[in-house]
């Protein structure tokens, strides 16, 4: 046998096809992420005090691609739903980054606070802040400082149309 099989006469046995070539995909917490080799099935066993319990792993659960498709979606979706601020807020970073500087979505919330508007009134359509027509160049991360975003990662970006400042040697 070769990879993480189980042994055959303690393992588990495919809740499918009864099968007993059954291999482990991960342990996360208490749950087990089983797969049958005889029938493709995937599940998960998680164990409490009651015992072991046995749940399908619904199709797609490890699918990058439907990921990506469905990231897309909620956030064309966030986009619509709150089109009229993210098209001031995409003007406020375009105009931000006219001098070729960094610019991240604090920065564009900033401003936005500036203006009088709510930080949280973008909601999840900040995702959407710079995406488009290949008019941004991201160029690094760095951790947020709003408190709201707990220091989470935040991408860095600059204009693609605008040429960067000239470093000053010192």
């Amino acid at each position: 046998m070769t990879g993480p099989t189980l042994p055959f006469d303690d393992g588990p046995t495919c809740p499918g096809c009864d099968g007993r070539d059954v291999w482990v995909l991960g342990l996360v917490g208490l749950e087990t992420f089983l797969s049958c080799r005889d029938c493709s099935r995937r599940w998960k066993t998680f164990d409490d005090v009651a015992g072991a319990v046995d749940r399908e792993i619904p199709v797609g659960m490890f699918d990058a691609a439907e990921g990506d498709r469905l990231r897309d979606a909620g956030i064309a979706s966030a986009a619509a739903s709150r089109a009229a601020l993210l098209w001031f807020a995409k003007a406020t970073a375009l105009h931000l980054g006219r001098t070729g500087l960094v610019v991240c979505a604090d920065d564009v919330q900033r401003e936005l606070k500036r203006q009088g508007h709510d930080p949280e009134d973008l909601g999840n359509a900040a995702g959407a802040l710079f995406r488009g027509p290949k008019l941004w160049r991201c160029v690094g991360f760095r951790n947020s400082e709003r408190t709201a975003r707990q220091s989470g990662a935040i991408r860095e970006w600059v204009r693609r149309d605008v040429e960067p400042p000239l470093q000053v040697a010192s």
